[in-house]
This record gives C-alpha cells, sequence and structure tokens, in this order.
C-alpha cells in the first residue's frame, strides 16, 4: 500500500508466494494481484514505483520470477517489464454462461493428474488446490467478476438459491448505457474469468501443449 503526500490511499496491490516448477526443478517465486490506483490519483506513477518497489525488495530477498495476474490491458505492465503469456486457469466466457444453464453433477471420484511434462514452466499446485477449485462452486457465498453483453462489469457477491444465483453486492452498471438501436437491458452474466498472466526476468511459463485431466467439469443441461 502507498499513501500520497497527504496521507490518502494512493495505490495498492496484493502480493503472496508462489512457487514454480521448471527443469531446474522448483524455485521459490512471487505472485502479484489487485493492483489499483483510485481514480484521482491516477497517471502519477505510483503503480509503477509500488511495482519496481516490491520487485527489487524480493529480487533482494530470493524471489527469482514473479506473475502478475492483470484485469487491465497488459500493455501497461510491460513497459514496466513484464511479458504476456497465457493463462491457464479455468474460465467461462460471459456470453457462453448466458445463454446456458450450468449445473454441478455429482461424479465416483476419480484421479485428476495433471502432467507437469506439458509445461517448461508453471505454477506448482498443491493437490488441496485443485480440491479447492471443484469444491468453491458449493460455497454459501461466491465472488465473481460479473460483465453484461455491452462489456460493462464488477464484481459481485452472490449466494445459491434453487433457482440459480442471488447477487447479493454487485459493483457492476445496473442501468446499460443506451446503444444506436436502444436495445433492452441484458442481465450481468456471471462469469470466473481468467486473468493474463505477466511476470518480469527469467523466463515465461511458456506452455508446449495443455495438461490433460480427469477432473469433473460443469456440464449444461
Amino acid at each position: 500500500m502507498g499513501l500520497d503526500e497527504q496521507g490518502a490511499l494512493g495505490v495498492s496491490l496484493g502480493v503472496y508466494p508462489i512457487t514454480l516448477f521448471g527443469p531446474g526443478g522448483l524455485r521459490p517465486a512471487g505472485a502479484i494481484g489487485a493492483v489499483y490506483t483510485p481514480a484521482a490519483q491516477r497517471g502519477r506513477g505510483y503503480a509503477s514505483k509500488l511495482l519496481r518497489q516490491v520487485v527489487a525488495w524480493s529480487v533482494q530477498n530470493g524471489v527469482q520470477d514473479w506473475i502478475l495476474f492483470s484485469d487491465i490491458a497488459p500493455a501497461f505492465y510491460e513497459r514496466l517489464g513484464f511479458v504476456t503469456v497465457p493463462s491457464y486457469e479455468h474460465h467461462t466466457p460471459a456470453n457462453d454462461a448466458a445463454a446456458a444453464r450450468w449445473a454441478l453433477g455429482e461424479l465416483p471420484p476419480r484421479p485428476c493428474p495433471v502432467d507437469p511434462c506439458g509445461f517448461e514452466w508453471g505454477v506448482d499446485r498443491d493437490p488441496d488446490y485443485r480440491r479447492w477449485l471443484l469444491r468453491k462452486h458449493n460455497a454459501p457465498l461466491r465472488s465473481w467478476y460479473a460483465e453484461r453483453d455491452d462489456g460493462l462489469g464488477g464484481e459481485v457477491l452472490t449466494a445459491p438459491t434453487p433457482g440459480g444465483l442471488l447477487i447479493l453486492s454487485p459493483t457492476c452498471p445496473t442501468t446499460p448505457r443506451p446503444g444506436p438501436r436502444s436495445r433492452r437491458s441484458t442481465p450481468c452474466s456471471h462469469t470466473a474469468r481468467a486473468c493474463p498472466k505477466l511476470r518480469a526476468g527469467g523466463r515465461a511459463p511458456s506452455p508446449r501443449r495443455r495438461p490433460q485431466a480427469s477432473c469433473p467439469e460443469p456440464r449444461p443441461r
């Protein structure tokens, strides 16, 4: 977190440790997310300065690689030395989610291998992480990124109901901007959107092929 000259919030971000696997084995790395600058403080270089300070401090403490999860166009971070690489986390496109109903079915337990040989570099995930991915859909409260067909979006907090998801706390606009044909209002489509992963220095986690897995997946009905 960074404060401006008056003590107000100037910029903030989240940092947490991760482990990467690669040809040389496991290595410590850092993950950056939720980079945020209040609208009134933008254009002053606060985010760039804080990111450089975080990376420099971490390098001195043995961190060799960084992955940055971005919700904006990657050009801003590329100017700071980050390299855009694909994200292979699960995601659901907004338009597809709006056109179909999804339900999680009960399936018998099966092995869920992810072949690490399919990637030169990648995040070393604990088996509990994969279990969490499968079970989080049944949590009483869920946080999503919601996006309408016109591109407006924001974070929403939801709770499951027999008929679907109940929106408890949306930040996405509820009144659509008028289009050229004044189309009717389009409801928010809930999606767990994958973000580009960026990192500075070293090698990027470049996949040779997608991993093969036998995990249960949501099925349309």
